[in-house]
């Protein structure tokens, strides 16, 4: 089974991201000698709620993950049950020679986890970050072919926010981000969906979708997040409501 994450992008080996968490299949990820699978990618705003992607929450998503994930699952306790997954009431998926999504964001409530430094959404319209340098996480695919990299730690990447072209219907509403200065080696990938999308130390997206045309030119690559700035009140009113 492939578990590839950001490919070629760097590890986060001191931590600066340490809100981000891996979402995990129940049923194989907590038994011991078991390694499971990963679903997605997601970011603690709260010690009990993780922001994601709606098109994340897998009927087998049960676990999230967090803290060093270079060690082995079966010999980690860093891991805890995911008790809830709420997708956003109007999201909608579809495809018509792409996909199209709409709202595809989602909240999880999960046992408490013990971490200081928590995810803060960027309250900025989201339509101001365009030009701007980015960064995005996730314990998706490292490499489109290799099956070899389940224990490495979070990988990040850099990009920048471009102007919306008609590749942003795919998400919408959306930020579409692309390799930064002429860089066409990193982008998010399988496994990835969910993750944060940084600005300022501050989340502005979640990896919703993306494409890559013609497969053979990196150049073209474009990712796609969902902006987070227009959720803020549903985030807000959810979370204070349960």
């Amino acid at each position: 089974m492939l578990r590839p994450r950001v490919i070629n992008g760097w590890s986060d080996f001191k931590n600066h991201y340490p809100y981000v968490v891996s979402l995990e299949a129940e049923h194989s990820a907590l038994a011991e000698g078991n390694l499971g699978f990963r679903i997605c990618s997601g970011s603690l705003i709260t010690n009990e709620w993780v922001l994601t992607a709606a098109h994340c929450n897998h009927e087998s998503l049960g676990v999230a993950r967090y803290g060093n994930l270079i060690i082995p699952r079966n010999e980690t306790k860093e891991m805890v049950r995911v008790l809830k997954t709420i997708t956003h009431p109007s999201y909608a998926a579809s495809m018509s020679g792409l996909i199209n999504v709409d709202n595809d964001i989602a909240l999880a409530l999960v046992e408490k986890i013990p971490i200081n430094i928590l995810g803060r959404i960027h309250t900025a319209d989201y339509k101001t970050f365009v030009g701007r340098s980015c960064y995005y996480a996730g314990f998706g695919m490292t490499s489109t072919s290799s099956d070899n990299d389940e224990n490495k730690p979070l990988q990040v990447g850099k990009g920048a926010v471009r102007p919306a072209g008609e590749e942003a219907k795919m998400s919408n509403p959306g930020l579409v981000v692309v390799p930064e200065c002429g860089d066409t080696k990193t982008y998010s990938y399988s496994g990835d969906s969910g993750g944060p999308l940084i600005i300022g130390k501050r989340i502005v997206g979640v990896l919703s979708t993306g494409f890559l045309m013609p497969l053979n030119n990196p150049k073209l690559i474009h990712c796609c997040y969902t902006a987070v700035s227009p959720y803020i009140g549903w985030i807000k009113n959810y979370i204070d409501a349960h």
